[in-house]
């Protein structure tokens, strides 16, 4: 391989590594239960996987999805990039900023 081939397969590798780091979301959705029980929310991922966790009463976790819609039996809410989404009274909602 040339010192010029080289230099260029160099160049397409940092290319292609930016691009799937700007495309790739960060998880960086937090949620928080409000509650005094702990709460079952289904996320679905904008990958299409879908997972069922436990939030527990007064507790905050974060980094849950980049993209998704966050479930309870009685509620959704559509969450993406920095959002927080709280739990009360079973129902999901996006906080206000």
């Amino acid at each position: 391989m040339t010192p010029h081939e080289s230099r260029y397969l160099l160049l397409c590798v940092l290319a292609l590594a930016a691009m799937l780091s700007w495309a790739l979301p960060a998880h960086a959705v937090d949620i928080e239960n409000r509650d005094n029980v702990p709460r079952d929310v289904t996320i679905n991922s904008a990958d299409g996987s879908s997972d069922t966790i436990t939030v527990k009463a007064g507790a905050k976790m974060t980094n849950i999805c980049g993209d998704c819609v966050i479930l309870t039996p009685t509620s959704s809410v559509e969450a993406r990039g920095k959002a927080k989404v709280k739990i009360e009274r079973g129902d999901v909602a996006i906080l206000s900023r």
